[in-house]
């Protein structure tokens, strides 16, 4: 790939494609349905164009394609998996949002639905990986200045844990504006000084600039206040892409570092869930974890940690900082340890 130009090409395409989907959005009357059950939280956000997932693809496959067609330079195996992957997830994410438009509802895709199809797609990833021959099945572990090899079952299950988690952690994750799309970031560039630092996987570097770039194109429109939503077209692919470069680098085990926002999201819906069916309590005012720090309305139970209402960028910017310093950590061990 001819970076820098593939680069400003993803930029300013995402730029003026997401501009033009917003308008097209709002001329369509397609906005983000807000649930009608819980607390009141988002009442405010309701109606803002939501599916931001597509314009994010439809960049990602036209550079693809331009990178293909005009500079006529094929993609490896490994970047290949990685682009099929996001586009993959991205799919299953555009049925959920379609579902939920046509509903004006927030449901969307029944769980166990979702669930299916994210299985299938790991597991058409993982054949594909296997297929490709000359592929490794270690594990990066940390202080062990080497990687673990593992048996192609286990590092499978591992594998499949990793689209699961990682998927729908970040798609739990996107429930402010710019939070998501900025922790992507971050874990995009802890990958990206990895793999420039290492040498290692060059044309999965080219592909995490590309998506990089694009998804800041994306990131303006997205952070406070959001003129466009993810939705889970976007997050469900961006999780498809982080997942599958930490699967391809080996990194499994290291990305509980990179995503610590997105794990920790989705501890806190366990922890949420768990405790209430076992004791009937709550320990968040509301769950994932970025809800407890907002001001709710309509809140009439009791739940175990202080009262916190934080305005929203407050809330993301810790987060970020958070999310940065974990990755920071995580690029050390990955480096030096």
């Amino acid at each position: 790939m001819d970076l820098p130009f593939l680069a400003l090409l993803g930029l300013f395409g995402s730029i003026a494609c997401t501009g033009f989907f917003i308008r097209v959005m709002r001329s369509t009357g397609s906005g983000q349905p807000i649930r009608e059950y819980g607390p009141k939280i988002h009442e405010h956000k309701r109606g803002t164009p939501t599916m931001g997932g597509v314009p994010i693809l439809l960049v990602f496959l036209l550079v693809l394609l331009a990178n293909l067609v005009v500079l006529r330079i094929p993609l490896s195996t490994e970047a290949s998996l990685l682009i099929g992957a996001t586009f993959c997830f991205g799919l299953i994410g555009l049925v959920d949002d379609l579902l939920k438009l046509l509903q004006q509802s927030s449901k969307g895709l029944l769980v166990r639905y979702k669930i299916i199809f994210q299985l299938l797609t790991a597991a058409g990833f993982l054949l594909i990986y296997f297929a490709s021959g000359a592929v490794s099945t270690s594990l990066v572990i940390p202080f062990m200045n080497g990687e673990l090899q593992v048996s192609p079952l286990l590092f499978s299950i591992i594998a499949g844990f990793t689209f699961l988690g990682i998927v729908n952690a970040m798609n739990l994750t996107d429930g402010l504006d710019g939070l998501a799309s900025g922790v992507t970031l971050i874990i995009l560039t802890a990958y990206g000084v990895i793999l420039f630092a290492t040498g290692l996987h060059g044309e999965l570097f080219n592909v995490v600039l590309l998506f990089s770039a694009i998804l800041v194109g994306f990131f303006i429109f997205n952070v406070f206040p959001a003129k466009i939503f993810l939705g889970d077209t976007g997050s469900m692919a961006m999780g498809g892409f982080i997942a599958a470069l930490g699967i391809l680098t080996h990194t499994e085990l290291l990305l509980l570092l990179f995503a610590i926002i997105p794990v920790v999201e989705t501890l806190s819906i366990i922890l949420q869930l768990t405790a209430f069916r076992l004791f009937k309590t709550r320990i968040f005012k509301v769950s994932p974890l970025h809800h407890h720090f907002e001001r709710a309305e309509g809140v009439d139970y009791a739940f175990l940690l202080p009262n916190i209402e934080w305005p929203e960028t407050r809330i993301t910017s810790v987060f970020w900082g958070v999310s940065a310093l974990f990755a920071t950590t995580g690029v050390l061990l990955y480096l030096f340890f």
